[in-house]
Formats: structure tokens, sequence, C-alpha cells
């Protein structure tokens, strides 16, 4: 943006988009903070259900830094933040036992949101870089993108987050960017954490495969690919062994659940506004599209087509994940949890809005063209 002083330009962005992720974590309705499968207080004693307690690297954080914090520090967040934490709970109906132990374990809760935030903040950083490698924007438009999140994320708001999504997210497209500056001893740190928090990252592995197997010596291709497997089945090993004893199964059935849902057409044209949340006083009544919303995923399928040619080649094929997901969520997860695919969120974000660029400059080619200012 400021191309006279880089430092400006950093401090700039760190504040519009810090503003933008606090703006976020106020929104979001946290009814399950102490909910016995995926709460973050169960993750965090490593106590939930499977498959949520095999996402450690945010539990592993949150007692990581809880260890580290001087007492006095850790009481005297918790007490400000309990009363706001039992408000919204107690309004919900939550159990007394769920209040009590969010009471107990509140700094955990302040973690957990100041977390949020700060892999929110991350993960506009490392899409704004992923979004400059490819050129296909003005400097000042790569600096400015991730801004438009304020409006997308909360589409994805229809189930709480969980403890994994915003790291997923920073993970993820940090993945996606080193995978294609092609900066191998960093990809391969960040996918071992992202295998860390969220099995589904695995995906970078098959946009790896498909990107790059034609394009690489072939030694060197398989030694990173090879890595990459044995990562992912070392953690999936270790974890499971390490969580033998935990109720839940190694991977829930949803599909009866999602057929059912998608046999129901009012469900494709899904209205609605956002619950209040913990730092949000009341709701916010705007109707937003909701699940799988027919005239938005009309909109996008019709965004990221336009101009695909012209598209990088490296946003193309990453999309080879996609079915793949979508049937993976279609037996195991809930087709209209949104927040089940932020996997997809920086590779289609990204389209889109190349899509959205081009139809612009189409626009203003043609009135250059016929002399219109």
């Amino acid at each position: 943006m400021l191309k006279k002083s880089p430092y400006l330009n950093f401090v700039v962005l760190s504040i519009a988009y810090l503003l933008v992720a606090l703006f976020l974590v106020a929104l979001i309705h946290y009814p399950n903070l102490a909910d016995e499968r995926a709460g973050i207080i169960q993750l965090t004693n490593f106590e939930g259900y499977k498959p949520f307690q095999y996402r450690v690297l945010m539990p592993l954080l949150i007692r990581g830094i809880e260890l580290l914090t001087p007492g006095a520090i850790e009481r005297g967040i918790a007490k400000s933040l309990r009363p706001k934490i039992l408000a919204q709970m107690i309004g919900q109906g939550v159990a007394d036992y769920k209040a009590e132990l969010v009471y107990k374990y509140a700094f955990r809760v302040a973690l957990y949101m100041g977390l949020n935030v700060l892999m929110l903040v991350s993960f506009m950083f490392a899409l704004r870089k992923l979004a400059a490698v490819f050129d296909y924007f003005p400097k000042i438009i790569a600096d400015l993108l991730p801004l438009g999140l304020l409006i997308i994320i909360p589409i994805f708001y229809i189930f709480p987050n969980y403890s994994h999504d915003f790291l997923h997210l920073f993970l993820f497209t940090l993945g996606l960017y080193y995978m294609y500056e092609q900066k191998w001893p960093f990809y391969i740190i960040i996918f071992m954490l992202a295998i860390l928090n969220k099995e589904t990252a695995v995906m970078l592995t098959v946009v790896y495969f498909y990107f790059y197997r034609a394009s690489m010596p072939a030694v060197l291709f398989y030694k990173i690919l090879v890595i990459q497997l044995a990562i992912f089945g070392a953690i999936k090993s270790i974890l499971y062994l390490a969580m033998i004893h935990n109720p839940g199964a190694f991977l829930e059935s949803h599909l009866q659940g999602n057929l059912q849902h998608l046999a129901n057409i009012s469900n494709y044209f899904r209205f609605e506004p956002l619950q209040k949340g913990i730092l949000m006083p009341a709701a916010i009544n705007i109707p937003l599209p909701m699940g799988l919303n027919l005239p938005l995923l009309a909109l996008i399928v019709f965004l990221i087509v336009y101009g695909w040619q012209s598209k990088p080649l490296f946003l193309r094929k990453a999309m080879i994940y996609f079915p793949l997901l979508i049937i993976i969520g279609m037996f195991f997860g809930n087709v209209y949890e949104l927040r089940s695919f932020y996997d997809f969120l920086p590779i289609v974000y990204l389209l889109c809005l190349m899509g959205i660029f081009k139809i612009y400059r189409n626009i203003a080619g043609g009135h250059a063209a016929i002399g219109i200012k």
C-alpha cells in the first residue's frame, strides 16, 4: 500500500487485519465451551471424544501457554472474562455443571479466544502472501483483499467454531504458499503442524501430487511425497494409540443425516441472522446465506469459471481436492456445516476475487475502447 515505507505498510495492515479478526471473533457463538464431545475445556484436558480429540495442536498450545503464564496474570484475565462467558451460557440454558467448568477454566477460554484472533490475523497475512505470488492483482488489492473476510467468514458460522478451525485456515493457506514457492523445509514443518491440527490437511498432499508430478525431478518429487505420507501415517498412528481409551469413534458416520438434509428443498435457500456472541451483546439481524445456499453457490461457481484460463494454474489444479473432500464430508461430516470445508476457503476466495477482477478489467477495457472515461 505505501511503497516508500514497508514497515508502515506492515503496521497499517496489521491494525486493519486485527480489527477484522476482533470483530469476527466477537461474532462467534460459543455454546459448546464445555461440551463433553468437543468443548475446548474437555479437549485441553484431553478427555474429548474421538475424532475431535485427535486435533491436538490448539489444546497443546493452550496448555503450553497456561503453564508458562504467571499465576497473577492468569487469575486477573480469568476474573475479567468470567461474567461475560457465564452470562451468555446462562442465557442459553447451559447446565450448571458446564457453567462451573467454564468458570474454573476461564483462562483457557480466554487463551482460546486470543489464539483465534491471532490465527485469523495470521491467516489474513498468509492469504495476502499467497495472492501476491501469482502477480494477478495490483499490490494494493493483494494487501486489502483479506479484509473481505469480514463478510465471508460469518457465512461459515451456522455452527459454532471448533478449536481447530482458524488455526487450520492459517496452516493450510501457509502450506499452499510454501508449496507453490517450493520452500520444502518450511512446507514440511507446516504440513506436520497442519496434520496435528486437523487430518484433512492431507489434502495438501493431493495438491502437491497433482501439481508437481510431471514438473519435478522424479527423485525429489517422490522423496517429498513419501515424507508427507510418512508424517501423516506416524501422526495418525500416535494419536490413535494415545487416545485409544477416549470415548467416540475413529470416524463418525453422517451419511443418513446428510441425505435427509439434501432431500429438503428449503435447505437450499436458507438465510439466517447471526446469533449474539460473548463479545457481541445483540444478534446482527442481517440475513446471511447459510449452508448449501443455491444462490450463493451459483454466484461462486460463476466467479470461479469466469476467466478460468487466465487464472493461475496452481489454483486451478488445487481444486482437485474439492470432490475428494466433498465425498469425505458426505460420509463423515455434515455437508451443510460449511466450517467443515474451511480447506476450500483460500482457493475459492482467490478464484472468486480473480473472477471479479477479470470482470472489472473487461468492463474498464470496454469503456476505454469506446472512449468512455
